[in-house]
């Protein structure tokens, strides 16, 4: 009877350490299993931070171009301005210029005219002066 209990109590201790070596051994491979998931998780997130950093460097890039290309376009655009307002102001001064001469030559054709009418009204009397002349 001693030997049943004392094989008893024997079995009962080697079958405990066997469940706990079980139990040990499960949580070393729930670790390892969840180390390698992290792993696995790291190199797809630097993978995919990899692809947006790309992204990244392209939209800067491009919006560094556009950037570059709208601020020649603005000075260029400039340039022209400050061309055309010269242009402008020849013109202006070219109108004037041209109004002055359309009066100088409105007074011309007027005193032209005024001319003209007396120049008329002198031939009307030597014609009259010539008829009474020939009929007498």
């Amino acid at each position: 009877m001693l030997s049943a209990i004392l094989v008893f109590i024997v079995y009962f201790k080697i079958d405990k350490r066997h469940r706990n070596a079980e139990a040990r051994q499960s949580e070393g491979n729930a670790l390892s299993t969840m180390q390698e998931a992290y792993g696995k998780f790291t190199q797809d997130y630097i993978k995919e931070f990899d692809k947006l950093k790309q992204a990244f460097d392209l939209l800067q890039k491009s919006k560094d171009e556009t950037e570059l290309s709208s601020n020649n376009k603005i000075r260029q655009l400039e340039h022209k301005l400050g061309e055309t307002k010269k242009e402008r102001i020849v013109l202006l001064k070219r109108i004037r210029q041209f109004e002055l001469q359309t009066e100088q030559d409105q007074r011309t054709v007027n005193e032209l005219t005024r001319k003209i009418d007396r120049y008329e009204e002198e031939l009307a009397r030597y014609r009259i002066y010539i008829q009474r002349f020939s009929t007498s």
